[in-house]
């Protein structure tokens, strides 16, 4: 009797460890899916389409997919993203793939500041929350604030310390429980 209450123990500390994993961990969005980064042919009501149906959280990547040379992202204020003009300060990356770490939640606007492609369409807005706020779809921000993004690689810390967080439960939990 002892032992299945043992494994009942283990089992249950098991899923919830699993289940605390799993809920942290981010995910990597393509934008605008397989079509990748690109100008438009409707203006940038492809991006306003396509990022009103995403759930951005804080720890997301976005990953812009385009043929080298071709484009790249420029991290932009609201009124950068309005204007289609980037500062001095604006991060702009040109090595495709460009992924940037979602570290703050509010709105966060990017662009494409070659030639006339931001005007032409090429232009990101979405809307990031934390996990602890409701999932749901992203709508075009209305507020007027500049967030730092940089780029990052997708395997961060804070995964490797869940993870680890999950393994010491699961290992305490075979102790105290047999």
């Amino acid at each position: 009797m002892t032992s299945n209450v043992g494994l009942t123990g283990f089992l249950l500390v098991f899923v919830i460890a699993f289940a605390s994993l799993h809920h942290s961990t981010s995910d990597e969005i393509d934008v605008l899916d397989t079509e990748g980064w690109h100008i438009p042919s409707n203006g940038d009501t492809a991006y306003l389409t396509w990022a009103a149906t995403k759930n951005f959280k804080v720890g997301d990547t976005l990953v812009f997919r385009f043929p080298q040379g071709e484009h790249d992202v420029a991290t932009v204020s609201k009124e950068g993203y309005d204007n289609c003009m980037e500062s001095a300060q604006d991060p702009i990356v040109n090595e495709a793939p460009v992924n940037i770490r979602l570290n703050s939640n509010g709105p966060q606007y990017f662009i494409c500041t070659i030639g006339q492609h931001c005007k032409k369409g090429q232009r990101l807005t979405i809307n990031v929350s934390s996990d602890s706020e409701a999932e749901t779809p992203s709508n075009s921000p209305t507020t007027n604030t500049t967030l730092p993004i940089t780029p990052t690689p997708r395997n961060s810390a804070s995964h490797t310390a869940t993870g680890g967080i999950a393994l010491a439960l699961l290992f305490i939990s075979t102790i105290f429980l047999h």
